[in-house]
């Protein structure tokens, strides 16, 4: 089904359509009754057709892995880099198949690579994924402390689901 913009007017005009049929119907041979309950079906059919299809906010739960954050120094295109990994476990808790399609930390101007398995998430079911984050320019970090950063994860239908304030351990040696 395609969804298409309808003005004001436009509307305007399916309403004293909607409105014309349902006039013509209450008069006509004392049938108004059955005029009332057919100008409602076509009145609701048309109302339910010109609604946007909405999807439900919670369509994922993630949780990412305390173990398997973690970041190191590299380079990426001849550049210093910072590189972080990413471990999450996603959960569907929508009704239809979900797939995860991006991840992203912050603001932060990263390159990512994503694998999730299996894609896409079937109602119910809990996939892992590994994300690896290539951050340029390097921010401020320490050797032997945890970088510390909001991570979205972005699914099929373009909905954000933060996971705050994950610990990326550093495996970097003093």
């Amino acid at each position: 089904m395609r969804l298409e913009y309808i003005s004001p007017k436009g509307r305007l005009r399916h309403y004293v359509l909607a409105g014309s049929f349902l006039w013509r119907g209450f008069f006509r041979e004392g049938y108004w009754i059955e005029a009332i309950v057919r100008g409602w079906k076509r009145f609701s059919a048309w109302l339910m057709e010109t609604q946007p299809v909405r999807v439900s906010r919670d369509t994922v739960s993630v949780v990412a892995s305390p173990f398997g954050c973690s970041w190191e120094i590299g380079t990426l295109k001849g550049k210093r880099c910072l590189i972080a990994r990413l471990e999450i476990s996603a959960t569907n808790i929508d009704e239809r198949p979900i797939s995860i399609v991006k991840a992203s930390i912050g603001t932060l101007a990263v390159e990512t690579a994503l694998d999730a398995t299996p894609s896409p998430i079937r109602p119910g079911g809990t996939a892992r994924g590994t994300a690896l984050f290539y951050i340029t320019p390097t921010p401020l970090y320490t050797i032997g402390k945890p970088f510390v950063a909001d991570v979205d994860v972005i699914d099929q239908y373009g909905q954000s689901h933060r996971v705050p304030q994950v610990a990326f351990r550093s495996l970097l040696v003093k």
